[in-house]
């Protein structure tokens, strides 16, 4: 027996979603500030890891006001550890200009919305459904995994493609349910119509799914097609001096921009590690005999993934800086800067070993 309607599934995701839904800090009030602060959180970012950070937000800058009045480099610091930086700037800057506007929450206007820096189709259709209540689709990954295999559609919903998936996910929701409907479609994605090994036993839909009636789930959505990932080898010279460490900040625009970070670069191919980080350091501190690495760290930005070298260099007592060598901070001081993953992974290696001999 096949299925003949797979729309009749909606009441079922709405049932389910009212007995499973999670008890999430911004579903207790739905209020709009906390709305766009929890979907900004969220993208790129997994669920658990969010909550912690909107909590912290929230009670550092508990409302709009407070978040665009706020010095940026305090906002990225808040934001420290979740990547994606860009997503705190776009945030505060949208709070100023909504401030500027005369408005003290994020309005349900689709038109200021859309105007704000950071808030693109999904971002904008969850804070005017979640918040406010109104018909408005909000697809995000999640959504799109459900609606393609709930519908047996195939594609990887990639411009055109995604404005028909809105048209669908619109077309859904009941009556004065945009609100319950939209988080239903994100939780079923997010803890049942998984990626890999989908619970579809569990789920509300299994008697609906044309996919799952077809056995075409594992192929819906298609995926879309990445290049592989670039492996790198880097250096870092973790420099202390007096108990203070030396950082720079990197420029306002671009990768991190204007976070700070220990002196480090790539390799070249069959570059001596320490002879490149000897002149990676020149213009700070002349010259230097360059140690053995006294630890590694792995990270990845873009589709680089990067095996970073720190090297421990203590300078002796009588050493003095001089103008233009970077900013000195101390360990605890520098634990509290926007960093690259990269770079707060050394400092959290100095942490353990603060106190110890020269070593990390």
């Amino acid at each position: 027996m096949g299925v003949s309607d797979p729309r009749r599934g909606v009441p079922l995701l709405l049932e389910w979603f009212a007995r499973e839904g999670r008890d999430l800090p911004w579903r207790r009030t739905y209020r709009p500030y906390e709305v766009l602060l929890s979907e900004i959180l969220l993208q790129q970012t997994r669920m658990e890891a969010a909550v912690p950070y909107f909590l912290r937000f929230l009670e550092r800058f508990p409302t709009l006001e407070a978040l665009a009045g706020a010095p940026e480099e305090e906002v990225l610091a808040l934001w420290t550890g979740l990547g994606y930086y860009r997503r705190a700037r776009s945030l505060r800057e949208a709070a100023a200009r909504l401030i500027a506007l005369g408005y003290r929450e994020p309005p349900e206007d689709e038109g200021v919305l859309r105007s704000l820096p950071g808030l693109g189709s999904y971002t904008v259709g969850a804070v005017r459904s979640i918040a406010y209540n109104l018909p408005a689709p909000a697809v995000d990954g999640n959504v799109v995994r459900v609606l393609a295999r709930w519908f047996d559609l195939p594609g990887t919903f990639q411009g055109k493609g995604r404005k028909e998936l809105e048209a669908l996910a619109l077309s859904l929701i009941p009556p004065g349910r945009a609100r319950d409907c939209n988080q239903a479609l994100m939780e079923l994605g997010a803890l049942v119509c998984v990626p890999s090994s989908p619970r579809c036993p569990v789920c509300p839909l299994v008697s609906c799914c044309l996919a799952r009636w077809r056995g075409t789930e594992a192929l819906r959505p298609e995926k879309v097609s990445r290049g592989a990932s670039v492996q790198a080898l880097g250096v870092a010279g973790l420099v202390r001096h007096r108990g203070k460490l030396l950082l720079r900040r990197r420029p306002p625009r671009g990768l991190w921009a204007g976070f700070w970070e220990f002196p480090w670069r790539l390799l070249e191919e069959g570059e001596d590690p320490g002879a490149a980080l000897g002149r990676e350091l020149a213009p700070l501190l002349g010259e230097v005999e360059i140690p053995p690495p006294c630890c590694e760290v792995r990270h990845a930005f873009l589709r680089t993934r990067v095996r970073l070298l720190g090297f421990l260099l203590d300078l002796p007592e009588g050493w003095e800086p001089t103008p233009g060598q970077g900013t000195w901070w101390t360990l605890e001081e520098a634990a509290g800067l926007p960093a690259s993953a990269g770079c707060r992974k050394l400092l959290e290696r100095l942490r353990r070993e603060d106190g110890e001999s020269p070593r990390c």
